[in-house]
């Protein structure tokens, strides 16, 4: 087994690599099909897309942390694990519209309008949990590796 130097997070095991790359390029496909979806957050598909790259692959990775839409809210997330408020208020307004509109709109049955909302409302206690990033500033194109 071949040694890596411990700053860099790549997996050693090709296949876990080659699985990781093909789940970060869907991530990514599906964080940006969600720009055009308004029901859709991106932003958890783009963070799980570079924990992806991030053991797979530092070209995509890096190239995802360059991006001048994705990268400062990626980096962000990385270093303090919170998420901006206005963000973290945009998902939890998209969240109640999405799964109210979609448990009367398109359920009939109770039991199956009860499901989905107890699914919005977890989804929805999970974004309120998240911590709420203080410092607004932009990230620094320093951290990328």
């Amino acid at each position: 087994m071949d040694k890596q130097p411990a700053d860099t997070l790549v997996e050693s095991n090709p296949f876990k690599r080659r699985l990781l790359f093909a789940a970060g390029h869907v991530c990514v496909a599906l964080g940006l099909v969600a720009l055009l979806l308004p029901v859709i957050p991106t932003s958890p598909f783009l963070i799980v897309g570079a924990a992806c790259y991030a053991r797979s692959s530092e070209k995509f990775y890096n190239l995802l942390l360059r991006n001048k839409y994705c990268g400062p809210m990626i980096r962000q997330w990385e270093r303090n694990r919170c998420l901006e408020k206005k963000l973290k208020l945009t998902a939890l307004a998209v969240l109640a519209v999405a799964f109210l509109s979609s448990s009367f709109l398109f359920l009939e049955a109770w039991p199956a309008r009860a499901l989905l909302l107890a699914f919005g409302l977890a989804a929805m206690i999970f974004v309120a949990s998240v911590r709420t990033c203080t410092d607004a500033a932009p990230s620094r194109r320093s951290d990328v590796r």
